[in-house]
């Protein structure tokens, strides 16, 4: 074996473990802490996102509500959901709450959603509360 040939594996052999070891390494403390000041656990799943996505994948499974996954927002902060956004019916609106309450992990729901009024007049002034 050439001198070449045994530096080169010994240096890919070096390079290999260090890479390791960095893997290894705890972020440094200023990246422990989101943009609000949340931690951040890197290696364990968030609660609050875990909530988000089955309130979220709950709604896609429901035929009635898989329309609306991209119009509601749905934002969990310790376990405090707020939703937000515009639906068709008063009925999918509690449907949707009814679905974040039974959610596990959820402390308490704010149910901010509007009911898109518009589509009931289809073109159509809505109706005048003034006599004439």
């Amino acid at each position: 074996m050439s001198l070449n040939r045994l530096i080169l594996m010994l240096f890919m052999a070096a390079l290999t473990i260090s890479s390791q070891l960095q893997a290894q390494q705890a972020p440094p403390l200023d990246q422990t802490l989101d943009s609000q000041g949340n931690p951040i656990y890197p290696n364990v799943d968030n609660p609050d996102k875990i909530i988000t996505n089955e309130i979220k994948t709950k709604m896609l499974d429901d035929p009635g509500l898989a329309q609306y996954t991209d119009k509601i927002q749905v934002n969990t902060i310790s376990g405090k959901v707020t939703l937000s956004g515009t639906i068709d019916s008063t009925s999918a609106k509690l449907k949707v709450e009814s679905i974040a309450r039974n959610t596990s992990g959820v402390k308490y729901v704010v149910n901010n959603m509007v009911v898109n009024q518009s589509r009931f007049y289809q073109g159509n002034a809505p109706p005048s509360n003034e006599l004439r």
